[in-house]
């Protein structure tokens, strides 16, 4: 007999010794390398905690002055509105302190000469008025009348007051 005859066939699978064709199946993965693996995911993990909790504590500050930007802005677009409001009044002001704007704010006011005579004529129908007319504490309701007869109205009056 040659040597050759007594050795078996060595067979190489992926299953475990003895199973030979049966589903269970060797364990890939060393129990030593599967722990490492567990222990970096947590790591990173960790880390991804770490840095996301910086980046809040970051955006934080970044926030706080996006919003006191936008708060500087709005004040300085109020500061030009009161600015050109006060010069509009300064305008106002030296106008008002001349003879002519002396006597327009008198009149605007129902002010007149000793020789004139003042007509209140009844506000036109598309203005509205501020409040309902009074006289000796009645209120009177505000009549709509044509232009016609305000023309009519006003001839009579300024008649009547010429007369006196």
């Amino acid at each position: 007999m040659s040597s050759t005859e007594n050795l078996d066939p060595l067979i190489v699978s992926a299953y475990a010794p003895g199973t030979q064709g049966n589903t269970a199946r060797i364990n890939i993965w060393p129990r030593r390398r599967l722990v490492k693996l567990v222990l970096w995911i947590i790591g990173i993990g960790a880390c991804l905690a770490v840095v996301l909790r910086f980046g809040v504590f970051a955006a934080d500050p970044v926030m706080n002055t996006y919003r006191a930007g936008a708060e500087v802005r709005t004040i300085q677009a109020e500061l030009q509105a009161e600015e050109r409001r006060s010069q509009n009044l300064a305008t106002d002001l030296a106008y008002l302190q001349t003879d002519e704007g002396i006597e327009q704010e008198a009149r605007r006011r129902g002010w007149i000469y000793e020789n004139e005579t003042l007509l209140h004529l009844p506000p036109a129908a598309d203005e509205p008025s501020s409040s309902p007319e009074t006289r000796n504490g009645a209120t009177r309701a505000v009549v709509s009348i044509s232009v016609s007869e305000r023309i009519q109205h006003f001839v009579d009056t300024c008649l009547a007051a010429f007369q006196r």
